[in-house]
């Protein structure tokens, strides 16, 4: 039976202590739950005549903001009775509270949660609200002093006074200022051009100017009125709270400005130097391609021609890369308004340029494949003319009718592109005239009478020298096609239609008649000219050189 109290007691002891170690490990745990945040407890400010004393908290059944007003109240009837002294004035504890009193009337309790609003000790708290009281209920009973509401009217009389002369002269200067620049220098001013391209009137750059100048003046009035009456709002105490409020209401926006700027401050510095040193890499890869543009710079494989189409596409890329460099220390970029933006940008871009795009990429892959330069004659599809200019997304073409056609870069990349310059240059760019001839004229004599017209043409190249072939054997004629080169394309048309001209002629010396495209039936006489009226009217025979007449 002893051993059976012994395990019992001791079983009683262990249960005691776990039970004591749990408590003590829950208490601080409890003790942080329950405790609360002093950011979140409700407090309002106790003002007299417009200055703030002190902060004091509420609870659910006594508000901070009415708890305020009574002890502003108490303050306000004690200040203006006389009879009680300052110095008496005192704190008293009671219960975990402190109470503040002067003389028998009481002014104010301190609690515990105002001391935990001010994150300090209760004596701490109560002590400083005593003193604070204590100089509010003095400088009160002071500015209602005769001697003091004396001066401060003086100081609000002179001040107004000031105000008003400062206001007439700022705005006799402004006047005159205006006077002198319409007299010595509105004459002056000139229209801003471009070359012949008008683009601000002189009477527009004068109304922005004077514009501005009364901006000026209507600043200048209302900071000088502002300054005045804020000053003279000031020397009153029934008034002091108005003019704080009005100090308020215009330092507030310049200070969280210039708190902005200042906050700002290293990123700004972070954007001037990213964009000095994307200036500087743009200007030293300008003078770099334009060294390879002029011959200065060469580079093998690396063409003069691509030089500024990469440097652009280089400057698009460095371009890109500083902004998104930049975005995050833009700012407001973090912003949901500012995001959305970017958004909606972002979209209306990728639906409403793609075929832009499509041009840009089209423009790069032709110059870096070299398809044609400035200056070469080109055929994309039906269109043939002389490339004058490619930009990023078109290419303008100048026909031989002196017609401009301005081609998107897609759709050259998407069609045949004959170069007739490159070809002319290499061996010579192919002219054809084709021809039916009846089976009874011998192809020999076709043969030779073809390359007897090619021989009266000018402007052939002897080599290769020019031939016949016969392209097919139809129903009634032979089709007889003459080839001949040239190296310029530009005169194309001008050849050809000589080449076509000396054929007819020979064709009608030999008396042989082109059956193109086809007969029915052989004439009763050859479908020939007659030597004799080659130059029927209006025509004119060739002079004496060998020159034809102008026929006007």
């Amino acid at each position: 039976m002893h051993n059976g109290t012994g395990r019992s007691i001791r079983h009683s002891l262990a249960t005691l202590i776990a039970a004591a170690t749990l408590w003590f490990l829950a208490c601080p745990a409890l003790a942080q739950e329950t405790a609360p945040d002093p950011s979140q407890i409700d407090t309002a400010s106790v003002n007299v005549d417009g200055r703030p004393l002190f902060r004091i908290a509420g609870t659910a059944s006594f508000p901070a903001a009415e708890r305020a007003a009574n002890i502003r109240r108490n303050i306000l009837e004690v200040a203006s009775d006389h009879t009680v002294a300052v110095d008496s004035i005192r704190s008293i504890g009671r219960d975990g509270r402190v109470e503040i009193a002067a003389a028998q009337t009481p002014l104010l309790t301190v609690f515990p949660v105002d001391a935990m609003a001010e994150g300090a000790p209760l004596e701490e708290v109560a002590e400083a609200f005593q003193r604070r009281t204590a100089d509010a209920i003095t400088r009160y009973r002071n500015q209602r002093s005769s001697d003091y509401l004396a001066t401060a009217s003086m100081k609000a009389g002179a001040a107004l006074v000031l105000t008003l002369a400062l206001l007439w002269l700022a705005l006799f200067l402004y006047r005159r200022l205006l006077a002198f620049l319409d007299q010595h220098y509105r004459r002056r001013v000139q229209d801003l051009k471009i070359e012949s391209f008008e683009l601000v009137r002189a009477d527009n750059i004068w109304a922005a100017l004077t514009g501005f100048i009364r901006f000026l003046r209507i600043a200048t009035v209302l900071v000088v009125a502002y300054l005045g009456l804020e000053f003279v709002l000031y020397q009153f105490p029934w008034t002091h709270g108005t003019a704080r409020t009005l100090l308020t209401l215009f330092t507030e926006p310049v200070v969280s400005i210039v708190s902005a700027f200042l906050d700002y401050l290293p990123e700004l510095v972070f954007l001037v130097v990213l964009v000095a040193v994307s200036r500087y890499l743009l200007k030293l890869m300008q003078l770099f391609f334009r060294g390879i543009e002029r011959g200065r710079i060469h580079i093998g494989g690396f063409e003069a021609e691509w030089a500024q189409p990469t440097y652009k596409l280089l400057r698009f890329f460095v371009v890109l890369l500083t902004v998104v460099l930049a975005y995050p220390y833009i700012p407001g970029s973090g912003s949901a308004a500012f995001q959305g933006l970017s958004i909606l940008l972002g979209i209306m871009v990728s639906l409403g340029a793609s075929s832009a795009v499509s041009s840009v990429v089209a423009g790069y892959a032709m110059t870096y494949r070299r398809a044609f330069s400035i200056g070469d004659v080109i055929t994309v599809g039906e269109y043939t003319g002389t490339v004058r200019e490619t930009r990023l997304l078109v290419t303008h073409l100048r026909t031989f009718r002196n017609e401009e056609i301005v081609l998107p870069n897609s759709l050259i990349l998407n069609s045949p592109v004959t170069n007739l310059t490159r070809s002319a240059a290499e061996n010579g760019l192919m002219l054809s005239a084709t021809v039916g001839i009846g089976y009874e004229t011998p192809w020999r004599q076709v043969e030779a009478m073809l390359k007897e017209a090619a021989a009266r043409t000018r402007g052939l190249l002897e080599k290769p020298a020019p031939f016949v072939l016969e392209k097919a054997l139809g129903d009634f004629a032979v089709t007889y096609e003459l080839n001949v080169s040239i190296d310029s394309p530009a005169h194309r048309f001008y050849r050809a239609a000589e080449l076509h001209r000396h054929v007819l002629d020979v064709f009608n010396e030999y008396g042989v008649a082109i059956m193109t495209p086809a007969y029915i039936s052989d004439p009763d006489e050859p479908k020939l000219v007659p030597q004799e009226r080659w130059y029927a009217a209006p025509a004119r025979p060739p002079d004496e050189s060998g020159n034809a007449r102008d026929s006007t």
